[in-house]
């Protein structure tokens, strides 16, 4: 009988081992929870900081993209206006030359007295030397 006493007083002692293993077990899984949902709120957190980071360089690459189109935009209008003036310069010299031309042709074939030639006057009669 003692033995069976014994073996129940070690198997007592055996089963609150095993009851405080399960107890410390249940409370080491319970923190391992917390600190799962903890971490979890944290990558929340942490992927949240990393969408709003992954806009913001989505949004300053598009900011690029539309410089560099307004550049090229602005460049092309430069050149289109260059090319006009290029254009209206070409135009007025040719109407210049056009004008000049007229001009010289009206004085070939403007009527002179034979032999005569205007004097080089500042008063406003034009006299006329005969030419030798």
């Amino acid at each position: 009988m003692r033995d069976l006493e014994k073996q129940q007083k070690e198997l007592a002692a055996q089963e609150q081992k095993i009851n405080n293993e399960l107890a410390y077990l249940k409370k080491l899984q319970a923190n391992i929870q917390a600190s799962l949902r903890q971490q979890g709120v944290t990558n929340t957190a942490e992927q949240a900081e990393s969408r709003r980071q992954n806009a913001q360089m989505a949004k300053e690459a598009q900011k690029k993209i539309n410089h560099r189109e307004n550049e090229q935009r602005l460049n092309n209008l430069l050149k289109d206006l260059e090319k006009r003036k290029a254009e209206q310069r070409k135009a007025e010299a040719e109407a210049r030359k056009k004008a000049a031309e007229a001009r010289f042709g009206r004085r070939r074939k403007s009527p002179q007295r034979a032999g005569c030639r205007p004097t080089k006057s500042r008063s406003r009669t034009r006299r006329h030397v005969h030419a030798d």
